[in-house]
């Protein structure tokens, strides 16, 4: 499992168990604490999105900068328009 994927999985186990804390909540300072953790999950899942997203950038900066360096067997895939729109879509799939 990447890195990604395990911070994906701990921000919702992060948001789920805080909602299970707040519902659960007999009074307002065990409620708040339930939100402290739901907002750890949100701020965690925030965090890991924009990581994604400026290593899609680069990724797509890369192959736009180093065209002549990168593998030859892929240069005909890298010169489609398909694939500048796959990279660029998924970049900003997630805003």
């Amino acid at each position: 499992m990447s890195n990604l994927n395990q911070s994906d999985f701990l921000s919702l186990l992060l948001q789920a168990g805080g909602g299970v804390i707040v519902t659960m909540a007999n009074d307002l300072k065990f409620e708040e604490k339930g939100i402290h953790i739901m907002q750890a999950g949100l701020i965690l899942q925030v965090a890991s999105l924009l990581v994604f997203i400026a290593l899609c950038g680069l990724f797509a900066w890369t192959c736009r900068l180093k065209k002549n360096e990168l593998d030859e067997r892929f240069a005909t895939l890298r010169n489609t328009k398909r694939f500048w729109v796959f990279l660029w879509g998924e970049q900003w799939s997630c805003l």
